[in-house]
């Protein structure tokens, strides 16, 4: 009972606090590139059943379901039967940029970052959502893919499609190579925590940089519309 407690209370801490921060400098965006109102415009493009569609099919079967007890299987099963149902939930959204409560529901559930967990800070949430959500997600995401391609600089390797994160691992270790030696060309390290920079992001942040890099208003607040705003813990 109280090793749950603890895990209740640091979540607690930490996922219900907002956390204020400074607003962004405009100016920041003119050294970079930015949104172009082709990417603009295909990302507000009307949503297709098609695209409905392929979206739940390219969920795996084996994929944790989400608080309604439905995987991704059980609607490609019976998608002739609840197929347009589907996509008149998900084309209401786009549509209105507001989600249903039932289908914004999610279950937290904590997974060990390692081997050696002694601490409650040493495992991760992670979010089971419903099969509707994630297709929504799915959507969202294939349309953003070209615009990340665009803005984000060759530099980063991870977490953009056609990109290694091994890239930039062998990077560093040649970089660090014989790093103590005087004949070397002028170089520096930079420790940087991940966890407080990626970890928990305020989304009045986020709207801000998503609009000066110059996505529609309309993008970013029906990401926003999916959000949780409520968390429940134990089921109570």
């Amino acid at each position: 009972m109280e090793i749950g407690q603890e895990f209740v209370s640091y979540f607690t801490s930490l996922l219900g606090t907002e956390v204020q921060t400074l607003p962004v400098d405009n100016a920041v965006f003119n050294w970079g590139p930015k949104l172009s109102s082709e990417l603009a415009l295909e990302l507000c493009k009307v949503v297709t059943p098609e695209e409905v569609k392929q979206a739940i099919f390219h969920i795996s079967d084996n994929k944790a379901p989400g608080p309604d007890g439905y995987s991704a299987c059980f609607f490609k099963r019976a998608w002739h039967i609840v197929g347009d149902q589907v996509c008149t939930a998900v084309l209401d959204f786009f549509r209105s940029g507001r989600l249903l409560r039932q289908l914004n529901h999610s279950i937290i559930a904590l997974v060990p970052k390692s081997d050696h967990c002694p601490t409650v800070a040493d495992y991760r949430p992670i979010s089971c959502c419903n099969v509707i959500y994630k297709a929504i997600t799915k959507i969202i995401a294939d349309r953003l893919a070209p615009a990340l391609e665009h803005l984000t600089d060759r530099c980063q390797a991870a977490f953009v499609g056609g990109r290694s994160i091994t890239d930039n691992i062998f990077l560093a270790q040649e970089m660090v190579r014989q790093y103590t030696r005087k004949r070397i060309s002028p170089r520096c390290t930079i420790n940087v925590d991940l966890r407080k920079a990626f970890d928990s992001v305020s989304w009045t942040f986020l709207s801000q940089v998503l609009h000066g890099y110059g996505f529609p208003p309309i993008f970013y607040c029906m990401d926003y519309g999916m959000c949780f705003h409520l968390i429940i813990f134990s089921g109570t």
